[in-house]
This record gives structure tokens, sequence and C-alpha cells, in this order.
């Protein structure tokens, strides 16, 4: 499996994340639940040189989360409204700082009321103190969530026994075909087999997951950590077999990944949601091609 998460999202700019919320808050818990079928096939082909490709895959995933029950002003999730919010902040910033002529004369004005002082603490001080007020609109302020105030509920990694980590994956995946050597075409397979269930010790990377609830419009924003899966795998080329693995490593089809991140990304509280994903193939070594996936997610998530 990936190394990045599960149901990809961009990296999370927690730099822009809230303190703790008051002790006084009543937690809240909140339970994800998703199923994610692939079915997919494809076919490449350069010259007289072809492979083929069938995929049949399934995920169950479920975690419980817990929140402060303290509504923030700011969903941590939603990373693009976040960006445009401090790119917003950068440039009127910007706008309100001088150019460098003008800092170089305000940093001089302040150096000769420095030395106008002959010493004196008090008087040094307050030309640094004027200084910084000065200053201090050349930096970019807080983005103004005002108007999302107490919107969003953000859930976060419970105790170990509280999360309740379910994973779960079948992989059945295949590509055949042949490829030129010197010696003419060779026929070569991959085969990967995994009926995985994760251990509650290897359930607990879902337990680090977040989830925002936007209470306004009862959506939510999901991201949900990587679980490694493990299965079988077997790649021959000719009479050779070049891989044959057991009990390791197995990713799932990375396409149907990157689109079932962006259904859980501000989306309902429960649904279902399916596309066929036609994905274009053009390698130097695959050639060109096309591979179909049909691809379904269900989720749910419940609150207590």
């Amino acid at each position: 499996m990936v190394r990045y998460p599960i149901f990809m999202l961009p990296c999370v700019a927690l730099a822009l994340a809230l303190g703790s919320a008051p002790a006084h808050a009543v937690q809240r818990f909140g339970r994800l639940t998703i199923d994610l079928q692939i079915d997919g096939k494809g076919r490449q082909q350069k010259g007289a040189s072809y492979s083929t490709f069938t995929t049949h895959e399934t995920v169950h995933v479920g975690f419980t989360l817990v929140s402060s029950g303290e509504p923030e002003d700011i969903n941590r999730l939603d990373i693009a409204v976040n960006n445009a919010a401090a790119q917003k902040q950068v440039a009127q910033a910007q706008a309100r700082t001088p150019d460098r002529a003008g800092q170089e004369a305000v940093a001089e004005r302040a150096r000769v009321a420095m030395e106008a002082c002959k010493g004196d603490l008090g008087c040094m001080s307050q030309v640094a103190q004027k200084l910084g007020q000065q200053t201090a609109a050349w930096n970019a302020l807080p983005p103004d969530n005002s108007a999302n105030e107490g919107r969003f509920l953000t859930f976060f990694t419970p105790d170990a026994s509280q999360c309740k980590g379910e994973f779960t994956a079948n992989i059945q995946s295949d590509t055949e075909g042949k490829r030129g050597d010197v010696q003419g075409l060779v026929p070569f397979s991959k085969t990967e087999r995994a009926d995985y269930r994760a251990t509650a010790l290897q359930a607990l990377a879902l337990c680090n997951g977040m989830i925002v609830l936007d209470t306004r419009e009862n959506h939510v924003f999901a991201y949900i950590p990587d679980v490694e899966v493990k299965g079988d795998k077997l790649w021959t080329e000719g009479t050779r077999t070049t891989l044959d693995t057991r009990d390791g490593e197995i990713r799932l089809n990375q396409d149907a990944l990157v689109w079932a991140a962006e259904q859980l990304r501000n989306a309902a509280m429960s649904g279902t949601r399916k596309e066929r994903l036609k994905i274009p193939m053009d390698t130097p070594l695959g050639g060109v091609g096309e591979n179909i996936l049909d691809v379904q997610i269900s989720w749910k998530f419940d609150i207590r």
C-alpha cells in the first residue's frame, strides 16, 4: 500500500490549526465507516508489444475519533480555502509595506533616533516601540474567520481503546502480455493477491486521522492515514519467475484512491457515489492505451 494517506489529500496545513479547546467543553465521538470497490481493466500497446490489465479490489475502513465539543472558526482540512485566505492576508501586507528604499529610510531614521538617545534606555525603548508600531503593519495579519464563528467541529485521535479501528482489503490484480526482446516477443505476467484484515495494532494507524464537521452544512472533510496491505505477488517473464513474494506489501489502485479522497472532501454525512474513470496510459516502455476503472464508495459518519 502507498506511504501516503489511503484517501489522499494534499498535505494538511496544520500550521493554521488552532490551539486546544477549553477543558470544560463536552467531548463528542464520531465514527466514520467507508466501503470502496474498484473494478478495472485496460490495455496498452507499443508495436507488437502489449499488456492487458484487470483488477478487482474492495476496502472496508472504520474508526472513531473524538472532538473536544468546542466549535472552531476554521476548517483545518479545507486546504484550498485556508491557503486562499493566507495568500490574501500576505498580499494585503505586501500592499501596506513600503518598497526597499522606503524600508531603508525607516531603518535609518530609527538609527539616527537611537544615536540621539545617547545611551538613555528609556529613550531607546521609546524609539524601539515606535519602530515596532510602524513596521507592525508590514506583517500579515491572521485571516478574518468571524463569518465562520463556531461553525466547525474537529475530530482528532482518541485513546486507543476508543478508536476501534477496522481495516480489510481484498485485491485480485493481473497484468499479462508480451514484450519485445532480442529473442522476439516474450510473454510476461504479474499476479497480485491479498485477502487482508488488519490486526487491532495495525489498524491503530487510522486513529491518527482527522475529520472536520461543518455544522452549518452537515458536511464532512476526512483525512485518513495509510494502513499497509499485505499479500502475495508472482511475476513471471517467459519461463522465469522474476518475483515471488508472500505476505509482502501490495498497493491499492492509486487513481481510484485519488478519486475516493475527493469524494470525502465536503461530503454529506452519508452517501454513495460511483464513477467510471478513464485513465490514459502513455509510457515509453508500456506503450499507449487506457485503463477503465469503475469505482464506488459508500460512507457514513455517526456522531454521539
